[in-house]
């Protein structure tokens, strides 16, 4: 079998206007690479360009119980398929990771019925003319169907929605308001269950990181009357055909929502922002959170962060020491990645949200990270 590259072009995978495509960052692709570790089947190997030291690969060892040497090719075939989309089915991935395409779904099942989004190619132009000059909201969104992490969405004010709106290319697009948010959510739905975590992002759009709140995923309620997961999940399984084109795979849906402020000033949620069908940044919190599940216990915190700095570390042992060098009872610390290209990802855990928090202070003070204390400010 021919080894992967690691480079994480999912979305583009999916996109058939050639237009939109854009050159892979190489950098960004080197920053992420190191989740193929960690996410990868056993017998999965990558070509890999960067130089993994011996601290690091003998730590994944030592820590997570990766072989992390045996994952690395050492020569390869020139046309390597890309292990973010292994066994995937495109035609499938197109449609259930498809923002229009979940618009769609809940407008037929009544899911998110109190959030104005409009689907042109649906609703007619006139339609949605009317409704942006109707509806109380300064700014709106136009979203490519498989627009991520900032790319291909547009902000539009109110004014300027009105003036251009005819001329906008709008195919495969949705248009909704841009609203406050208040709070960022993920769900996510496997066989085992539902469970929910606070998500934080970067102003760019980009992952800053992920908290995990046991008390939130135990809280049946809060699941049978905020979110209606299990009608969501029967309605979603239904309407994209999950289990004919996922015969015999592991189920695994992860569905974006966040509270937000409506126009008379009242917290409402989102229910279905985005419906992601592959991995995420969060899988590696989920990974770490089963792998540690024997000394964080079943009450717990826990998060992930992308923290960023200038420069590079002499070595990952010092980055190690740092991020781990106030590990206690209460709370732990491990970075995942060698800390190379100034950024470092970070797994924490800890019995309370205010230690897991001061836990993080303390790493970006250690490491002189960016400090992202108003990203993740409550």
């Amino acid at each position: 079998m021919s080894p992967y590259k690691a480079i994480y072009d999912f979305e583009q995978s999916l996109l058939l206007d050639d237009k939109l495509k854009i050159t892979l960052n190489s950098t960004l692709a080197k920053k992420l690479e190191f989740i193929f570790f960690y996410l990868s089947s056993d017998s999965d190997q990558m070509l890999s360009e960067h130089s993994y030291s011996d601290e690091y690969l003998n730590y994944l060892y030592d820590i997570w119980g990766i072989c992390g040497r045996e994952k690395l090719a050492m020569s390869s075939d020139l046309d390597m398929p890309s292990w973010w989309i292994k066994n995937c089915d495109l035609e499938f991935e197109r449609k259930i990771n498809s923002k229009k395409e979940l618009a769609l779904f809940c407008r037929r099942y009544g899911h998110d019925s109190e959030f104005p989004f409009l689907i042109p190619g649906v609703d007619d132009i006139g339609v949605i003319e009317q409704t942006v000059r109707e509806l109380q909201f300064n700014k709106w969104i136009i979203k490519h169907e498989y627009g991520h992490s900032g790319k291909w969405i547009r902000v539009f004010k109110k004014t300027k929605l009105l003036e251009h709106l005819y001329e906008i290319d709008l195919s495969g697009c949705i248009i909704e308001p841009y609203v406050k948010r208040v709070r960022d959510y993920g769900i996510l739905i496997n066989q085992n269950g539902y469970k929910i975590y606070h998500s934080y992002s970067y102003k760019n759009g980009g992952f800053c990181g992920a908290v995990y709140n046991y008390k939130d995923s135990n809280d049946r309620e809060l699941l049978k009357t905020k979110f209606h997961l299990k009608k969501m999940r029967s309605d979603i399984k239904e309407y994209f055909e999950y289990d004919k084109f996922q015969k015999g795979k592991k189920e695994k849906i992860q569905l974006d929502c966040f509270d937000y402020v409506n126009e008379s000033g009242q917290i409402k949620t989102r229910i279905l922002c985005e419906l992601n069908h592959r991995h995420t940044m969060v899988d590696l919190m989920w990974f770490a959170n089963n792998y540690k599940k024997n000394a964080i216990g079943t009450e717990y915190f826990s998060g992930l962060f992308l923290l960023s700095f200038k420069g590079e570390f002499p070595s990952f042992e010092i980055i190690y020491n740092q991020v781990t060098k106030s590990n206690n009872e209460e709370s732990m610390a491990f970075p995942l990645c060698d800390g190379a290209y100034g950024v470092l990802f970070v797994w924490l855990a800890s019995s309370k949200k205010s230690i897991l928090f001061q836990k993080l202070k303390d790493v970006v003070g250690n490491i002189q990270a960016k400090d992202i204390s108003s990203i993740i400010l409550d």
